[in-house]
């Protein structure tokens, strides 16, 4: 059955909730999706779906689960309008008279890059641990 989502934000948090299209519309799920409050919201598009804050952020999440994929700092004023384009980018106008482009591939492959360079040093640390150990382990 078809899912609606509604703001539901506080001064302080942007929450999310899910609902289902059905006579009592009961809600499905409520999901902290960003720690700034909500100001506009884009439709799904590509099992994406894009939210504007009032510090000037694109949160874009997967509609299925409403985790955060990505987080996009394109403002420095409220966000009033975002759209999510074909290619899977954003397009947002703010308070602060900018209309931005944000690049969610390229924010994507900066997350995937820092975690892989964690991971590698993680594992560095890891061998210097059993090659220098001291107790001889």
């Amino acid at each position: 059955k078809p899912l609606i989502f509604a703001v539901t934000s506080t001064p302080k948090e942007g929450h999310v909730a899910c609902l289902r299209v059905v006579e009592e519309m009961p809600v499905v799920k409520k999901v902290r999706v960003c720690m700034d409050p909500i100001t506009c919201m884009a439709p799904v598009r590509s099992k994406q779906i894009a939210f504007g804050t009032a510090e000037g952020q694109v949160v874009i999440c997967d509609s299925g689960s409403l985790s955060r994929k990505a987080t996009l700092k394109l403002h420095h004023a409220p966000i009033t309008k975002v759209a999510i384009l074909s290619s899977g980018d954003t397009v947002s106008v703010g308070f602060d008279y900018f209309c931005a482009l944000g690049s969610f591939n390229a924010e994507l492959q900066r997350n995937t890059r820092d975690k892989i360079i964690m991971v590698l040093i993680l594992v560095m640390i890891l061998i210097a641990v059993f090659v220098f150990n001291p107790m001889g382990l």
